[in-house]
């Protein structure tokens, strides 16, 4: 029985230790690509070009959906009666 216990509690350990290793690797590799996409970027004109592009149509983007939610924000607000307590 102890042997049982013993044999589960390595296996246990054994599982949390390869569970941190694939973090550990995921997060350097996440690093190194990183640093290669920057000197990629930084290396060439047109890509950083296009990078800016991208970026700029993302937040026009984005103010887009803010400024939709806003109006039917307000849409709503104007239909909706508040409630009186009695």
């Amino acid at each position: 029985m102890l042997a049982r216990l013993f044999a589960a509690s390595a296996d246990l350990l054994a599982r949390r230790r390869s569970r941190q290793v694939r973090k550990t690797f995921v997060f350097i590799a996440g690093i190194a690509a990183g640093v290669y996409l920057s000197r990629h970027i930084e290396a060439n004109p047109e890509t950083k070009k296009a990078l800016n592009q991208t970026g700029a149509k993302i937040k026009t983007f984005a103010n887009a959906v803010t400024e939709g939610y806003k109006e039917q924000e307000a849409k709503a607000s104007k239909t909706t009666k508040p409630k009186t307590s009695k």
